[in-house]
């Protein structure tokens, strides 16, 4: 062999071990300190003032040959620290930590790594194996075997201290030669992508941690106590004599109902009911001959403005043949229209008139105001 090709395949050796030999362990530089790439930090930030607990990332190797188990845990917790500190060093959150606490934010990360090989020889191989092979053939074989090859994705899940989901983001796994030969290339990759997404992770811990402390001083507030509801206001009521067209009821009979109706109407509470007596009062002022005489609409309207009524109230008792009917008309004053009627079938004998003129009571107040 010519000592040329000799002393070339001596200085290839040396630079592929002095070079190039190291493998990639797993660990992550810290993003805010990798030099291998110089990723500009130019994303805007919006601080969140929250406490942000990051989770170990769930790390998942998904290549056929499993070529980044060995590291996997490696990477995952120093990818913990790495991802903490940048976040803080970035201002995204008011502090970020590995130890969850009451009230923390949740941060959660998962890897999926669909591809990986790790780096032999490094940029050596890559080199040499460049130069000494067919321009195309070396760069096609040297370059991934030696610098290594990665392709990963990431799941971004922003949580609150409730554990409900406040953003989210994914992004597919995709190539990228030689990211995997150390942990500085790979950490420019990961700022290269946090970069990408910080700007909408923070706004969207803002505007949650904003919603929230909206929350909080709603519940922070004294409880006003409610005013009671005014008591409806009771219109005031002139309940005229029962009229006895059946001519079967003595005059104390008649007094007796008509009482219980104007009782049974106050008790309601939506009337007060004007005294019999100053009804009867009115009527000798008025010169009327008779109070029982005062059973037209007219002469009721006219006799309930003078004791200052806003409703009169007027109940006939009818009879056709066997049975009775009580019939009911409540008029307002204002109007001088009938606002209100009641029919109710009921027995004919005292007792069955009294438990009758109830129901008138109750049927009329049933009508809205």
């Amino acid at each position: 062999m010519a000592p040329a090709v000799v002393r070339l395949w001596m200085l290839t050796g040396w630079m592929v071990l002095v070079v190039g030999c190291a493998t990639f362990d797993g660990k992550v530089v810290p993003l805010d300190k990798q030099t291998a790439y110089k990723i500009p930090e130019t994303a805007t930030i919006s601080l969140a003032p929250i406490q942000v607990f990051f989770d170990r990332p769930e790390v998942l190797d998904q290549d056929d040959e499993h070529d980044f188990t060995p590291i996997l845990e490696n990477f995952a917790g120093s990818l913990r620290e790495a991802l903490a500190g940048y976040f803080c060093h970035r201002g995204a959150f008011a502090r970020c930590t590995a130890e969850r606490h009451e009230g923390d934010y949740r941060l959660r990360v998962q890897v999926l790594v669909s591809n990986f090989r790790q780096a032999r020889g490094g940029i050596a191989l890559a080199v040499v194996g460049g130069l000494l092979l067919p321009p195309l053939l070396g760069m096609a074989w040297s370059f991934p075997v030696g610098m290594g090859s990665c392709e990963f994705g990431l799941t971004w899940v922003l949580e609150d201290p409730a554990g409900k989901e406040v953003w989210k983001r994914v992004v597919p796994p995709g190539g990228a030669t030689g990211v995997c030969l150390d942990g500085q290339n790979l950490s420019a990759a990961l700022k290269f992508n946090v970069e990408d997404i910080i700007t909408e992770l923070s706004a969207a811990a803002l505007g949650a941690e904003q919603q929230a402390q909206k929350a909080r001083d709603r519940l922070a507030r004294p409880a006003v106590p409610a005013e009671p509801a005014a008591p409806a206001r009771q219109e005031v009521l002139a309940v005229f004599d029962l009229q006895d067209s059946s001519k079967q009821l003595t005059d104390d009979v008649l007094v007796q109902l008509t009482d219980f109706l104007s009782t049974a109407m106050t008790a309601t509470g939506r009337y007060s009911v004007v005294p019999r007596e100053q009804l009867r009062g009115r009527l000798v002022d008025e010169k009327t001959k008779s109070y029982k005489v005062c059973y037209d609409a007219a002469c009721q309207i006219e006799l309930g403005k003078a004791v200052s009524a806003q409703k009169t109230l007027f109940v006939q008792l009818l009879k056709v043949g066997t049975k009775c009917s009580l019939v009911a008309k409540l008029y307002d004053l204002k109007t001088e229209t009938a606002v209100a009627g009641a029919t109710i079938p009921t027995g004919c004998e005292a007792e069955d008139l009294l438990e009758s003129m109830g129901k008138v009571a109750t049927q009329l107040t049933q009508t809205p105001r």
